[in-house]
């Protein structure tokens, strides 16, 4: 669990870096946020998946 929060904060981190974040930026940052919300539910391995990304 602790390392899908560590996943979570370096993705955020990688976008804060940006100065202007693109459509496809944002659509991207909502998904990480619905299969985060998932992943808590059901699959922690989806979450790793994604990770790679």
């Amino acid at each position: 669990m602790d390392s899908d929060i560590k996943v979570t904060k370096k993705i955020v981190y990688e976008f804060s870096k940006k100065d202007k974040l693109s459509k496809n930026d944002l659509k991207f940052l909502k998904l990480v946020k619905i299969a985060g919300e998932i992943v808590l539910k059901e699959d922690e391995l989806l979450f790793k998946e994604l990770a790679k990304y």
